[in-house]
């Protein structure tokens, strides 16, 4: 059977109150539904899908499914249409549920009247025609509102009824305990989150639950020539993107376009239910890792520099999950300072990660700067523990730059070990510039709050803070502000350190939800300084919602 894509919505949320919204607008073609479309040109539609995914060959290694392999894709939208008649043909509905009554005991009416769940479901079915859809309605059907509550409870739900995959393309621009604490529920019972970054012109902020990076894997979009599209938002938690614009489903067996971030959420919603076929053992991790490993290239501007994720590729990522990989991978090598003075103390830290899909045995790496081995504790060898699939191992190392300035290089090797399958992660090289001159430079690299529950009287900004200059500080000042000033705070940084600044913070009134709290990094005496660092955070303070028991 052939398949393809389409988008025509638009996720817009905005807080009120201690509830979150999420508007759903149609763009006027998916408003104005065809009914004269054939089923066939629905598959076959010009939306670059089948061209992009590579869908012929996709479905060529995929097995036939069968009902112990049978994968369940939960959409926690507006429900979806149930009276679908190409749905039914293909049987891939399955039961759902409503939490827009009462939280706790779900009814069992999934309508969709805007018509966004059914684009969303109608993509999945393109891309994965043997699908087992579960509609989770959590979200108002006219206009799109739910609350982190019905969200939460939804995603819960889905994870205790066999859902393998949960796909989410609504979200907020702000987060709370109650969802979050979801998202970690269903991630440790084997499900793979997928949600969606948002759709907002320059924002860049962080959208929740795709936020929570480390339990989701958040999707931004692209067009067909593989360039982010106007309207992406995308932060550094922004993990893959996906095609921005699908023909799908509308209720009342008719079509219409579904585009933005929930496109693309479904799209990888879709592809991911296909490598849980091929191999259902796979864990959420591995399949997040795999996603991203074989993601190919995106075109995207200068201005996301941290943007690292590439365009979903389901041909490479079925050939990844699918035989036995050894691949140990040194997948992060940091140098500080950068441009050390002669003799000066360098902090380096290495990260090696099983990037295949099979338990590693214990390892050794080794470190050089300058051809000189980094010594820990006295050995010129570092043990790395055994890994299991998507595991990791990180070590903190301390030396001295050399003592000329000139440039030199710094290396990390793993030792090598039968039956791996890809050699050239295995070494990573740094540039070291040894200079004489003076680099005076302090940065904040994160900020974030402790946990900011309504009504708490006070809360606890947590600052990271590092000198990347060669120059010992002395006298590095903390301004702050939050709806008051705060006093400063004075620190001592050692070049290439880096310390965790906790500023605690009394709520003048607890009852308030929102503040925009700012800091400033700089050195006492601004004229020797390099450069200085300001960030803003705008936060929000959450209900005291629990998860039920």
């Amino acid at each position: 059977m052939n398949r393809s894509l389409v988008l025509t919505v638009l996720c817009f949320c905005f807080l009120l109150g201690p509830i979150f919204s999420v508007m759903l607008m149609a763009q006027e073609e998916s408003s104005q539904a065809k009914e004269q479309v054939n089923y066939a040109d629905f598959f076959q539609a010009a939306d670059g899908l089948i061209e992009m995914l590579d869908l012929e060959n996709t479905w060529k290694m995929t097995p036939p499914e069968k009902p112990e392999k049978e994968i369940i894709i939960a959409v926690l939208d507006t429900g979806v249409d149930t009276e679908n008649k190409y749905f039914k043909k293909a049987k891939i509905l399955l039961p759902g549920a409503d939490f827009l009554g009462d939280e706790r005991d779900p009814g069992k009416d999934v309508k969709d009247i805007r018509g966004h769940g059914t684009l969303v479901a109608g993509v999945i079915f393109k891309i994965y025609p043997e699908a087992r859809i579960v509609p989770v309605r959590v979200a108002e059907p006219m206009f799109g509102w739910t609350s982190h509550a019905v969200l939460a409870q939804g995603i819960i739900w889905a994870a205790d009824n066999q859902a393998r995959v949960i796909c989410i393309p609504i979200g907020s621009w702000m987060g709370s305990r109650t969802l979050k604490e979801a998202i970690r529920y269903a991630h440790k019972k084997g499900c793979v989150i997928i949600a969606s970054s948002g759709n907002a012109v320059g924002a860049n902020q962080d959208f929740y639950p795709a936020a929570y990076y480390d339990h989701v894997i958040s999707v931004t979009d692209v067009g067909t020539n593989g360039m982010i599209t106007h309207n992406a938002n995308i932060t550094p938690q922004t993990n893959l993107a996906a095609l921005s614009s699908v023909y799908s489903s509308l209720p009342g067996n008719k079509f219409g376009w579904l585009s933005g971030s929930s496109s693309a959420t479904a799209v990888v919603a879709g592809v991911t239910g296909l490598l849980l076929l091929k191999n259902p053992q796979l864990t959420p991790d591995r399949v997040k890792q795999i996603l991203q490993q074989t993601a190919s290239p995106i075109q995207i501007e200068n201005f996301y520099p941290f943007f690292k994720a590439g365009i979903v590729d389901p041909v490479k990522a079925l050939e990844k999950c699918d035989s036995q990989l050894s691949d140990r991978a040194i997948s992060k090598f940091t140098v500080y300072p950068e441009k050390p003075a002669p003799g000066q103390t360098v902090y380096i830290t290495v990260t090696v990660e099983n990037q295949g899909n099979t338990r590693l045995i214990p390892n050794r790496l080794q470190v050089h700067l300058n051809n000189k081995v980094v010594l820990k504790n006295g050995a010129e060898w570092i043990r790395v523990p055994a890994l299991d699939v998507a595991g990791s191992f990180s070590v903190n190392l301390i030396t001295d730059s050399p003592g000329i300035t000139g440039t030199y290089i710094a290396s990390v090797s793993l030792e090598l070990q039968a039956r791996e399958t890809n050699i050239k992660n295995n070494i990573a090289f740094k540039k070291i510039e040894v200079t004489g001159d003076e680099i005076r430079h302090v940065e904040i690299v994160n900020i974030k709050t402790s946990e900011a529950i309504l009504g708490k009287k006070s809360l606890d900004f947590i600052l990271t803070v590092r000198n990347p200059g060669n120059v010992d500080e002395q006298n590095i000042i903390i301004k702050s502000v939050v709806d008051k000033k705060l006093p400063d705070r004075i620190i001592t940084l050692k070049a290439g350190e880096t310390k965790i600044i906790t500023i605690p913070w009394a709520r003048q009134n607890p009852s308030d939800q929102a503040f925009i709290f700012s800091a400033d990094c700089y050195l006492g005496n601004k004229s020797k300084e390099t450069l200085h660092d300001s960030v803003t955070l705008n936060f929000h303070f959450d209900p005291d919602l629990s998860l039920p028991r």
